[in-house]
């Protein structure tokens, strides 16, 4: 039987399709190792957000002209509005189709950034991390994700 290549119509409510090549019985996505890297550089990126603002906290503090109490919540707002955001961008993706929230909340992540990193008052620091703690939600629901999006044959072997 020759290789086929099919084109499949998401049940999500995106309605998006997608390209399988089939290899005899086996229907193999062309592009997971694009996924993959997606995937992996999202999971770097949320990451380095939580845990390299902790050691920049007193610098934050001075340049901000700020308290002690008042940049602790340079961290919190990050890790609370991720947590309240995970369960609700879990249930857009399941709605809307992972690939596509997970463009949206990655260019989220760029702006929110942006906004964090020109911040001249604790207030406005305080509205990036915040988007982008929203946006490290999808972080949780990236492994799901990751685990829906790879056949078994697509994954490298474990290692011994």
């Amino acid at each position: 039987m020759p290789d086929q290549l099919l084109t499949i119509r998401s049940k999500a409510g995106g309605g998006g399709t997608r390209s399988w090549v089939r290899f005899g019985r086996l229907a193999v996505r062309p592009n997971h190792k694009v996924t993959f890297a997606l995937l992996a550089s999202a999971g770097v990126t949320y990451a380095l957000l939580q845990s390299l603002v902790a050691p920049a906290l007193p610098d934050i503090q001075h340049s901000l002209h700020t308290s002690v109490e008042s940049v602790s919540w340079v961290l919190t707002a990050y890790l609370l509005s991720a947590s309240i955001a995970t369960p609700l961008i879990g249930r857009l993706g399941d709605m809307y189709g992972k690939e596509k929230l997970l463009v949206i909340v990655l260019v989220v992540l760029c702006f929110a950034t942006a906004v964090a990193a020109l911040a001249t008052s604790l207030a406005v620091m305080l509205v990036g991390r915040i988007a982008q703690g929203a946006a490290g939600g999808i972080s949780r629901s990236r492994s799901g994700s990751s685990a829906t999006s790879f056949h078994a044959s697509e994954l490298p072997a474990p290692s011994d």
